[in-house]
């Protein structure tokens, strides 16, 4: 039983050290999610104005997803360019038969001595077109420059169902502080936001 315990303890150390620069603020659960789980197939959307960032990003988290029942594209690969008319997602989203759409972008930044505001953390409406959530972006997830071991980034997850013109299933905000190694970041975001999902059951 010691040893059981032990082991137990040791590994809850790993997966807390594994993940101890990012953390949520905030998650909320949608009212619509009972009746739209699980998706099947999902476009995966990482708002960043630099190519090499979002392409890393979206990568990761549509591997991490792919692992279960739920396909996951990333956007780059049907969507090369993306701009805040929001027209050419809807078109790619019934051409490919999407029934889902998740979107991470950043919503704040700070230092650990001044971390991004409370109102960050509930960023956007909870309802709405999942274009809406699109066309609101600012611009990236990441940028490279103001990345620093005092960094904190603050970066809203959400994922929409596309029936119903686009319902919103589930929010995540997280902070991240250190995330200066980009590909590090990129992981811990998106085991952050996989994890999630499959615990309400979405993928």
């Amino acid at each position: 039983m010691r040893r059981a315990r032990a082991l137990a303890g040791a590994l809850l150390v790993l997966a807390t050290a594994a993940h101890a620069g990012t953390k949520w603020v905030t998650t909320w659960t949608g009212p619509h999610a009972d009746r739209a789980r699980p998706l099947k197939k999902i476009l995966v959307i990482g708002m960043s104005s630099d190519t090499t960032i979002r392409r890393m990003f979206e990568e990761d988290l549509a591997a991490r997803i792919a692992g279960g029942t739920t396909q996951a594209t990333p956007s780059f690969a049907i969507l090369p360019r993306l701009t805040l008319d929001a027209e050419p997602l809807r078109a790619r989203v019934r051409e490919y038969g999407f029934d889902g759409v998740l979107i991470t972008r950043l919503i704040g930044r700070g230092s650990k001595s001044r971390p991004p505001s409370a109102e960050d953390a509930s960023n956007g409406a909870p309802y709405g077109p999942y274009a809406t959530g699109y066309a609101g972006w600012q611009g990236e997830v990441y940028s490279p420059g103001y990345l620093s071991s005092e960094t904190i980034v603050r970066l809203q997850s959400r994922l929409w169902s596309v029936e119903d013109g686009g319902q919103a299933l589930w929010t995540g905000v997280s902070d991240g502080v250190g995330l200066e190694n980009l590909p590090r970041a990129c992981r811990q975001v998106s085991s952050l936001v996989v994890r999630e999902l499959r615990k309400h059951g979405l993928i």
